[in-house]
């Protein structure tokens, strides 16, 4: 009997143990260009995708040479349009898309499954996509709450070895808790000591509700208002000649 109920409450710990190991602190991101005729469509891959609750990136494309035409291949649960901004974006060449996943495990994925895909029509050859730093840099979010290191590659083939086409990822300013209730101290962990910067928050009518600038910090600490209603929010960054953009989602 005794056996058995440790057998009763092992497995749990077990199982927990074997949840909780399985956190990424590096995410492979890749993508992979495929042409067929006049169409274009670029795979975004990931690899080491454990335990993460949430991504978030811009895109940037030559719009003289490829025209968007619609994302498909939703790889994370709750990925769908209404996580990308295409309304007007895409016509500039950009597109930017941002997830969270509310479950405390977080989501795994096998090395080079597909999180999303984007085609284009093809105007004057295919074109490079590659990141940008504005106004969401990529990352990667583990259930941690920790930002996870990232390697980004264009590549042929999905193998996480080539080296071919190494895009730009920028290290971006990670906010704790996200989401967060109206009244608390929401902290911002910036990637280095920032000498001067400032923030702006802004409510979804893009009307500006709190600002203020800081110095010589690494950890900024904004203390919200109780009079903030729920919802979504964008918290703009300055650290030194760094600008970022972070939702923000108000309980």
């Amino acid at each position: 009997m005794i056996r058995r109920l440790l057998l009763i409450f092992a497995f749990p710990l077990i199982a927990f143990w074997s949840l909780s190991a399985q956190v990424s602190d590096l995410v492979k991101f890749q993508i992979v260009p495929e042409v067929e005729g006049a169409f274009a469509t670029y795979h975004f891959h990931v690899g080491g995708f454990q335990g993460i609750v949430g991504a978030q990136g811009t895109f940037t494309w030559d719009p003289d040479s490829m025209q968007f035409l619609e994302i498909s291949h939703y790889g994370l649960p709750g990925l769908n349009s209404s996580s990308f901004n295409t309304l007007n974006a895409v016509e500039q060449g950009w597109l930017l898309y941002s997830w969270f996943y509310s479950q405390p495990d977080g989501v795994v994925l096998d090395d080079c499954d597909i999180i999303f895909s984007v085609r284009f029509a093809i105007l004057e050859g295919p074109a490079e996509v590659n990141s940008s730093d504005e106004p969401l840099a990529i990352e990667f979010i583990n259930i941690n709450w920790e930002p996870v290191e990232i390697t980004a590659l264009q590549v042929e083939v999905c193998d996480f070895t080539s080296s071919q086409h190494s895009l730009k990822v920028a290290q971006s300013p990670t906010l704790y808790p996200n989401p967060v209730f109206a009244g608390e101290k929401l902290e911002v962990n910036l990637p280095t000591e920032a000498s001067s910067g400032s923030w702006k928050l802004y409510n979804s009518l893009g009307q500006v509700i709190d600002h203020s600038i800081f110095s010589t910090i690494q950890n900024l600490s904004i203390q919200l208002s109780p009079d903030l209603l729920p919802g979504l929010y964008l918290l703009k960054l300055l650290v030194g000649n760094n600008k970022s953009t972070h939702r923000l989602l108000i309980q």
